[in-house]
């Protein structure tokens, strides 16, 4: 009897331990059966061994109750009561149960009440208020760390400053076209006075002497008078040009006209003598070229850049000069 006795109590102690182990979280090993003594001859020590086998088993079987965000508790080891041993031992019915009675329905009636206590405690530990403040959980996404700043060499050059802009240049307006050029011989139109002095004027004298020189002494004189009478200093020479037509005067009553480049016109020389006189335009020279029956003579006139200054420059030739008379006589616009 008292072997039963014990190996109930044994029992008890045994599923209130394997409550209170799958309550926190852990299936408790099924801890091995005592040895019960050999000198006792106990009717029902087979069966409480097939029992407690059988209850081992069905404990295993059971799924433990995991508290979340709470730590496993410690394992109880046999012999110590906890606060779950405590409540498990006092919900247990006080008084063993009587000899003879089943033991699989006494196990029966701990276990719910076991369990309930158990899942009460764990309950308790999951909740657990308080008034201190609760740490706040850190952020675990993760963070970009933010790139480190190139060192600064301590001889590098200032940075250069931003360019000014340009000033916008103002547009310059477009020149006034040209007007069209103008005929070369345009030049020419105008009244221009003698501007040579006595200096050219004995200039020429000295000429017709020199070509005087080259005739026969007999005839010097005549040839001297010749060419004095047909080589006056005008006084003023005036052009009118119209178109390619050019009208030349050199005296009261000593007008003549003619076409650039067009046919000689007939024309009387100073002393009478019939001639002809041809009107061109050589590299901006305008050239007249007299032609009588014993010589000729050729005036080109020239204007400076200007087109203030006048030179006819005259050229006379004859059968009977060995040499040409050549000079030069300066006019200014008047």
């Amino acid at each position: 009897m008292v072997a039963t006795m014990l190996t109930v109590q044994l029992r008890r102690f045994l599923v209130c331990a394997t409550v209170l182990a799958v309550g926190c979280g852990e299936a408790a090993p099924p801890a091995p059966a005592p040895a019960v003594p050999e000198e006792f001859d106990d009717p029902f020590a087979e069966d409480a061994k097939a029992e407690v086998k059988a209850e081992a088993a069905a404990e295993a079987k059971v799924e433990p109750v995991v508290a979340l965000a709470e730590p496993a508790a410690a394992p109880v080891e046999p012999g110590v009561a906890g606060p779950g041993a405590a409540s498990a031992t006092a919900g247990a019915p006080a008084e063993a149960a009587p000899t003879g009675a089943a033991p699989a329905s006494a196990v029966a009636e701990a276990r719910p009440e076991a369990k309930a206590e158990g899942e009460k405690a764990a309950a308790a530990k999951k909740v657990k208020p308080t008034t201190e403040p609760q740490p706040v959980p850190k952020d675990k996404s993760p963070t970009t760390p933010a790139a480190p700043e190139a060192p600064v060499p301590a001889d590098s050059p200032p940075p250069t400053p931003a360019p000014t802009p340009a000033p916008v240049a103002t547009p310059t307006p477009a020149p006034t076209p040209a007007a069209p050029a103008q005929p070369e011989q345009n030049r020419f139109a105008g009244t221009f006075r003698y501007a040579g002095g006595e200096a050219q004027r004995q200039q020429l004298t000295d000429a017709i002497e020199t070509t005087v020189q080259q005739l026969n002494a007999l005839i010097r004189g005549i040839g001297r008078k010749r060419l004095t009478t047909a080589n006056p200093i005008r006084e003023q020479i005036s052009f009118v040009v119209e178109g390619t037509r050019v009208t030349a005067t050199f005296a009261a009553g000593r007008t003549i006209s003619g076409t650039l480049g067009g046919p000689a016109v007939p024309w009387t020389a100073d002393d009478g003598s019939p001639l002809t006189v041809a009107f061109s335009l050589v590299k901006g020279r305008l050239v007249m070229e007299f032609k009588a029956e014993d010589g000729g003579r050729r005036s080109v006139f020239t204007l400076d850049e200007s087109g203030d200054k006048l030179t006819m420059s005259v050229t006379i030739t004859s059968s009977r000069l060995e040499v040409p008379l050549k000079y030069a006589l300066t006019y200014r616009r008047k």
